[in-house]
């Protein structure tokens, strides 16, 4: 929150990579309630950050189904499918930031700066998801083309580093 300090602004930018690890590993519960006198819970752009990463991760079932319902996205956003319905019907990285972009757009964040970090991190952890499913379908050409992209955003050694599910097993791991 604002105002960071200039020890907390550096801790903040050096834990941001690895924040949205826990929503995409482990089940996540949102709690959309909030006061009237505050925006809507998908309006607050840190809230809609974790919202995706936990999406991507297939984490938003069984704990959020309720929730998903009350704020207008299907039950099966829960599960990591993406639908007409819910969050579009583009499967590819272009079309998927795409979406991103023109969403985070209009969130409330209390330090306007953040924006291009929730962009930065819902991005990468879409293509975390993309090269699981490529690994998982065993679509060589589709890693490649993921690995390709993390290399030319810089994200490539920290994503090969992570975890992707609750084992800790890391992409090499699952591949």
């Amino acid at each position: 929150q604002v105002p960071r300090s200039d020890d907390e602004e550096r801790t903040f930018r050096q834990c941001l990579p690895h924040m949205g690890l826990l929503y995409s590993m482990f089940p996540t519960m949102v709690l959309h309630e909030v006061t009237p006198e505050v925006h809507g819970y998908l309006e607050s752009g840190w809230c809609y950050c974790e919202f995706q990463i936990a999406m991507l991760g297939k984490q938003l079932s069984p704990y959020s189904c309720d929730a998903l319902e009350a704020i207008g996205h299907s039950a099966a956003a829960g599960r990591g499918v993406r639908d007409e319905d819910n969050m579009g019907a583009t499967n590819t990285l272009e079309g998927f930031v795409s979406e991103v972009d023109a969403e985070v757009g209009h969130k409330h964040f209390f330090k306007p700066g953040d924006l291009d970090d929730v962009r930065c991190i819902v991005t990468a952890f879409a293509l975390k998801r993309m090269m699981l499913d490529a690994i998982e379908a065993g679509d060589t050409e589709q890693l490649c083309t993921v690995v390709d992209s993390l290399e030319t955003q810089g994200l490539l050694h920290t994503t090969m580093d992570q975890p992707v599910n609750k084992a800790l097993e890391t992409p090499l791991h699952v591949a």
